[in-house]
């Protein structure tokens, strides 16, 4: 599995370990050998940080963060 990153999220595999990480903002979310496990938590992490992003361009733009009117 390759190392992949996104606004601070990112996954990395240890390959002399076969561990994979999934780090926040350089801290360790989560290891695991589940390669299921870690996207879904990267997934999720991710989807958390981006809908605060969304919100706070909403508020900063008059815009209702529900419809983006």
């Amino acid at each position: 599995m390759d190392n992949f990153k996104c606004r601070g999220v990112e996954i990395r595999t240890d390959k002399k370990e076969n561990i994979i990480r999934v780090i926040n903002d350089e801290k360790i979310i989560l290891e695991t050998q589940n390669p299921l496990e870690a996207w879904t938590i990267y997934i999720q992490i991710l989807d958390c940080k981006i809908r605060k992003e969304l919100e706070s361009w909403c508020i900063k733009h008059n815009r209702d963060p529900t419809t983006g009117e």
